[in-house]
Order: C-alpha cells, then structure tokens, then sequence
C-alpha cells in the first residue's frame, strides 16, 4: 500500500523555512513547529 503524500513539496518547503525562521521565537522547537502547523 503506497503512502498518500498529503503536501505538496513546496508546501512542505514553506513550512520548514517558516520553522526556521520563527525558531528564536519560541522555546522548543516543537513549539514553533506546532504553531507553523496550525498555521498550514
């Protein structure tokens, strides 16, 4: 069974670059992650 890829690659391009830039802004990384994703 083939895994269904939910983002497109430069969806998922966006959103690293925005964990990357709003990393200082935040704790744990996770915690950004988390806020980038809620963003997506």
């Amino acid at each position: 069974m083939a895994r269904v890829k939910k983002y497109s690659p430069e969806v998922r391009d966006r959103a690293i670059r925005m964990v990357t830039d709003h990393r200082g802004e935040y704790s744990p990384q996770w915690a950004a992650i988390q806020s980038v994703a809620q963003k997506l």
